[in-house]
């Protein structure tokens, strides 16, 4: 972004100079951010909804991990509505969490993810109140601190930079949009993490963070979730975490809101049966459809999450999208 501007190109040679007019105006486009994996525990083990499934980083992790529904575990539905949820009592020593192979390739101008945004759909009990709670380990050898916390005092962050309040025996949609490449202040290289709680931004981080490019906060090919070296982790339950391979403008992640018993919107996915084409998407939005991709997008379904087409001719070309507010 720091490249953006006017350009102009000067020739010169004996008999004189020429400079370019009018110049040439350059503006970068962010390429375009999607989900590249989605996690939301619907059939009772790591399955992912969309993209690579989670591993667990070792069988002392999959002996405290069960999976089940609000009502099966007595915690509060989300909405009221029941829904499957993973559940996890990690030891306070140090314990490796979830391998997510999250799919997004290098960005941001370096060899690692410098741009991505994850969001939870988190639950954690009264007795993990006052505690820390890891959300996010970038240090795959789980040698280090986690990078993300939830803290004691209920905030979300890391470094001391702490805001927002996780209440316990609550549901909360938590959102990190990271971008290590330095395009909070102006011409500065200053990474920024941007935080969210149930939709409402409460801190724009910029302190306490690596500088440059590849820093501690950037991916390899996995992270793992809800890890750390040294027992900063709690029991809790989750409902769906969803990775997209840049950092979600502040609008979308606002449009979001809370959690939701459909899960994270923002997933769809589309397979063919019997010549009908079955399309899938998540968060209780509605769909929307095309003729071309630039639009008019119209309503074609509402929030039940699956709609079915049958082209005629089978040729034709449609475009669809989940809706997001």
């Amino acid at each position: 972004m720091a490249n953006a501007g006017s350009y102009d190109v000067v020739v010169s040679n004996s008999v004189g100079v020429v400079t370019s007019t009018p110049p040439a105006v350059l503006t970068v486009i962010n390429p375009p951010v999607f989900v590249t994996g989605q996690w939301d525990f619907l059939h009772g083990n790591l399955a992912a909804s969309y993209g690579a499934d989670l591993q667990y980083n070792d069988p002392g992790v999959s002996s405290i991990t069960t999976f089940g529904t609000t009502t099966s575990y007595g915690i509060s539905d989300i909405n009221g509505v029941p829904t499957p949820v993973m559940h996890f009592t990690p030891p306070d020593a140090q314990w490796g969490g979830y391998k997510m192979y999250h799919g997004a390739a290098p960005n941001g101008g370096g060899t690692n993810v410098n741009q991505y945004t994850l969001i939870y759909d988190v639950y954690y009990p009264a007795g993990s109140d006052g505690t820390w709670r890891s959300l996010l380990q970038t240090d795959v050898g789980n040698t280090s601190d986690g990078d993300l916390f939830v803290n004691p005092s209920d905030g979300i962050g890391i470094s001391g930079i702490y805001d927002g309040v996780v209440s316990a025996g609550a549901w909360h949609r938590l959102a990190f949009a990271i971008d290590l490449t330095g395009t909070e202040t102006g011409t500065a290289t200053t990474p920024v993490i941007a935080k969210f709680i149930d939709g409402v931004k409460v801190g724009n981080q910029t302190v306490g963070l690596d500088v440059g490019l590849d820093g501690r906060w950037s991916l390899g090919p996995y992270a793992l979730l809800f890890a750390d070296n040294d027992g900063d982790v709690a029991e809790a339950y989750v409902s769906s975490v969803q990775f997209s391979n840049g950092r979600r403008a502040d609008g979308f992640i606002e449009a979001l809101g809370g959690p939701s018993a459909l899960k994270i919107p923002g997933t769809i996915k589309a397979g063919v049966t019997n010549g009908a084409v079955i399309i899938m998407w998540t968060g209780g939005v509605p769909l929307q459809g095309a003729d071309v991709i630039t639009g008019p997008w119209t309503t074609v379904a509402g929030t039940a999450g699956q709609y079915t087409y049958t082209p005629s001719p089978l040729s034709t070309a449609k475009f669809y999208r989940p809706q997001i507010p």
